[in-house]
């Protein structure tokens, strides 16, 4: 079995060294490392690798952490097992996650919903492990919990008053922003009509003297005419004045 095990290790070690990721003089130390540990784990601590579960003990680096962190003869060998624990081996956990996900979903669920769930779910299998995660009834139910459950109704409701308010809120921001994008058409329209105007009347002028100074009885039709386009320009601009107020009445109320 031993030799089994170390074969396997001897695979591991040479994949790591053609990755670099350990260098080759190395392997020998850490082979003879592993075969010391488990000689001396099944003397001294057999019982507690044969009690070890994942789902309910330490985590498995804090578990080998006990017997190798602090031990200088099983150095080599810890930073190699430090180093398998962080490298990827795969996507298994993530699938199983949406597997889960796909288990527990239904029509119209909001995130905050699942995510509580899966809150749910993965404490379930916490405590009682994954062969008993289906055996709630075995979960004590304790005065904390019976007070949380009783307060769900009224954290249900604060919840209702808070996604009101946000959608109320989201309405007046929206209202504000139009008001908003129709104040600045409105300033632009303004000042084009009154640029407008104020170029018609020059224009109108400058046509008015030249027709005295050149007698030219034409010219004063043509300098009447821009005049009349100005005066109607500062019409509409006064217009748009009037609209401006008010939008700037409206946007006083939606704040």
């Amino acid at each position: 079995m031993l030799n089994d095990q170390i074969k396997k290790i001897e695979r591991v070690l040479s994949k790591m060294c053609q990755d670099k990721l350990i260098n080759i003089t190395v392997c020998d130390d850490i082979i003879k490392q592993y075969s010391a540990f488990v000689s001396q784990m099944k003397i001294e601590h057999k019982e507690d690798f044969e009690k070890y579960n994942c789902h309910t003990s330490l985590r498995i680096d804090s578990f080998l952490g006990i017997y190798m962190s602090n031990q200088v003869e099983y150095a080599d060998l810890w930073n190699i097992v430090k180093m398998l624990l962080i490298l990827s081996h795969g996507q298994a956990s993530v699938e199983r996650g949406f597997s889960i996900n796909k288990d527990l979903l239904k029509c119209n669920m909001s995130q905050k919903t699942l995510i509580a769930e899966r809150i749910v779910t993965d404490s379930v299998k916490i405590k009682l492990g994954e062969e008993d995660k289906h055996k709630v009834y075995n979960i004590n139910i304790s005065n904390k919990l019976l007070m949380n459950c009783r307060a769900a109704r009224m954290r249900y409701q604060q919840h209702l008053d808070e996604v009101q308010r946000m959608k109320l809120t989201n309405e007046t921001m929206k209202r504000k922003n139009y008001i908003l994008e129709q104040i600045s058409s409105t300033k632009s329209k303004k000042q084009k009509l009154e640029n407008i105007s104020e170029r018609l009347f020059r224009e109108a002028d400058e046509l008015a003297i030249k027709a005295e100074s050149e007698k030219d009885i034409s010219l004063i039709k043509v300098s009447n005419s821009k005049r009349e386009k100005g005066k109607k320009m500062q019409s509409e601009a006064t217009v748009e004045a009037e609209n401006l107020l008010n939008l700037n009445l409206k946007l006083k109320k939606v704040e």
